[in-house]
């Protein structure tokens, strides 16, 4: 019943066609818009919905993102809206395992990840995530957080829980901090969103009730009692201050440890399957590497050798276009 078709158009009516949180296109700009996105940026997003974030990263800040979405049939319906909106060359969405997550490594220039833990392994997930952020790059994360340790009878958290389809404890707001210190993250602003997303939350569902003239069918009644039950629950835990819903805003620490060799090695492959944008975005990736400026030159002149021109000059002429 959730996170089907009809639980999906629920939520287009609730919080904006594509979104499946409240506050739909203006609250999403309002996160990523201090990543400070150009044309020229490829952005990872995880937890596209339907599709609403994917539309605006591509449509409202011209960049290039892919998308991915954990719920398949969310994920189908956003590549839909990718195609229909005709971003199919900017922007794709696709699925993704939370067991088992795996993004292109040094792949992107920014992440956003929309409560992306789902009851995975924090540390699986954020480390993949920080595997494909370009060092330097910025990563906005939302998330839900425990607001203290979780009691053994706290019968109200299980059932959240349960009616997420979450496997696992949520973490608490400091251990997921310092998660992200570990994997060379500099958070540069946590902004606890709790009370701001139950007033979009209630503002949305008091606007959905007042549009609603008829008896829903009994198919909707249902999927709309479910999404009744599990936001009920949510709000529960917010107000009685169990449950956070945190924004943090980091940035990719440039200075951290990198595999030098998996690039080098990355770039090697590139190259030998002349696949030339690769071999430049890893190059570029090396070179703003403190420490690495001799890999980085002599992989210049690997690449040089063969494009047949210098990879700097090409990158710089391909941003200019």
């Amino acid at each position: 019943m959730l996170w089907s078709a009809a639980h999906a158009s629920l939520l287009d009516d609730l919080f904006g066609e594509g979104y499946v949180v409240p506050g739909g296109t203006e609250e999403f700009a309002r996160l990523v818009r201090p990543i400070g996105l150009s044309a020229d940026h490829a952005v990872l997003l995880v937890g596209a919905g339907t599709g609403g974030p994917v539309l605006s990263l591509g449509r409202d800040f011209d960049v290039h993102v892919a998308g991915f979405e954990a719920a398949a049939t969310f994920a189908d319906l956003a590549g839909d809206r990718v195609r229909q909106a005709g971003l199919a060359d900017r922007a794709s969405v696709c699925t993704w395992s939370r067991t088992a997550p795996a993004f292109k490594p040094f792949g992107f220039d920014h992440a956003v990840a929309l409560a992306p833990l789902g009851g995975g392994e924090p540390d699986k997930i954020l480390g993949a995530i920080a595997a494909a952020i370009r060092p330097g790059g910025h990563f906005v994360l939302l998330e839900f957080v425990a607001a203290s340790p979780r009691r053994a009878d706290d019968s109200r958290m299980t059932t959240w829980l349960a009616l997420e389809q979450r496997t696992a404890p949520l973490p608490e707001e400091a251990t997921l901090a310092l998660r992200l210190e570990r994997l060379g993250f500099k958070v540069r602003m946590t902004e606890d969103v709790t009370q701001r997303s139950l007033r979009l939350a209630m503002a949305a569902w008091r606007r959905m009730l007042q549009k609603l003239e008829q008896q829903p069918s009994p198919a909707m009644a249902a999927v709309l009692m479910a999404e009744t039950e599990r936001w009920l629950a949510c709000t529960d835990l917010m107000r009685a201050g169990r449950l956070k819903l945190v924004h943090w805003h980091a940035i990719h620490d440039t200075t951290q440890d990198v595999d030098i060799g998996s690039l080098k090695l990355e770039i090697m492959l590139a190259v030998q399957f002349r696949n030339w944008a690769s071999a430049m975005a890893i190059w570029e990736t090396l070179s703003k590497i403190p420490g690495h400026e001799e890999e980085s030159r002599s992989l210049r002149g690997f690449i040089r050798a063969g494009i047949g021109r210098d990879p700097g000059d090409l990158a710089e002429e391909v941003r200019k276009f």
